[in-house]
């Protein structure tokens, strides 16, 4: 579950049954992103499907600001590593203003790396694939940070 303080003393939570799972997620999402411009360290499980075999975190900057890192490994240059990015890319650009999305897939070392990005509500929504041959794993991150 998605949880965490608002300012008003909300908490974030998973919708589970009155709508669909993508429903669910933009607003979950959403509301993270509303909780980080905040300040306020929202705190991940795997509950919802989308997140399952998440390793989910808060974190704060050094200048203290919260913000929100999940990570999903695969093996390396799994095909379905590749499908969840774009699952991913797809669900934040359903979820918010597809032009205020922007991608990055310039990379200044040998292993592969594709970033997308949304920002507003004050936050910035970022989900990126990366492939780690020493390692011997594609990764898959979803970070929410203070943005714009």
């Amino acid at each position: 579950m998605l949880r965490g303080a608002l300012v008003f003393g909300a908490t974030i939570s998973w919708a589970a049954s009155a709508y669909s799972q993508e429903t669910a997620d933009c607003e979950a999402l959403s509301a993270a992103m509303q909780a980080v411009a905040a300040g306020v360290v929202p705190e991940f499980d795997t509950g919802p499907a989308s997140f399952a075999g998440a390793h989910c975190e808060p974190r704060t900057t050094v200048s203290g600001e919260p913000w929100v890192f999940c990570r999903w490994q695969h093996g390396y240059r799994a095909p379905e590593a590749s499908a969840q990015f774009d699952a991913w890319r797809d669900r934040l650009d359903t979820c918010f203003d597809a032009s205020r999305a922007s991608d990055d897939d310039a990379v200044n070392h040998p292993d592969s790396y594709a970033l997308h990005q949304v920002r507003g509500q004050g936050a910035v929504l970022s989900v990126s694939l990366k492939d780690k041959a020493a390692l011997d794993a594609t990764f898959v991150f979803l970070r929410i940070e203070p943005g714009p």
